[in-house]
């Protein structure tokens, strides 16, 4: 099948929040989609008959519908052409002198509060964090988002 036919978006960046090996020794990776759908349907998938609840204690896995899924390992490489990995939290590597600047700031989403959905839940949207950002030179602007 193709890609959206296992529930997968092409030409989409999802976030790897973690990879594990089971007791069992089978290895998984923990994906999510920022939108908070289109799901994985293919073998481990949320609704799969194959998780036990042993392994769904031991992983962390609920079925919701939130973006959030398992896949093995080898279904990930597969499935996945490349991997980009970054790590926002290097300020390190700026000098003083350096043009860039990097300012962060925490927030979360939170159920009934602050998770408001993607864009096409027009009532909720606007519950999500912002920042606001005001450019005041030519220049790049770089934002990224991580899970501490």
């Amino acid at each position: 099948g193709s890609a959206k036919d296992m529930g997968l978006v092409t030409g989409h960046a999802y976030s790897v929040l973690k990879a594990q090996k089971a007791a069992g020794g089978m290895r998984f990776v923990q994906v999510r989609n920022p939108w908070g759908s289109f799901e994985w349907n293919g073998r481990f998938s949320d609704d799969s008959d194959e998780w036990t609840p042993a392994l769904s204690q031991e992983l962390g896995h609920t079925s919701q519908k939130d973006g959030t899924f398992f896949m093995l390992l080898e279904d990930f490489f597969k499935w996945f052409g490349s991997i980009e990995i970054c790590d926002p939290t290097q300020a390190a590597r700026l000098s003083e002198t350096s043009l860039a600047r990097l300012d962060t700031f925490a927030s979360c989403w939170v159920p009934g509060k602050t998770a408001g959905g993607p864009h096409t839940c027009t009532k909720t949207f606007s519950f999500n964090p912002t920042c606001k950002l005001t450019v005041t030179k030519t220049g790049s602007v770089e934002f990224s988002t991580y899970k501490r």
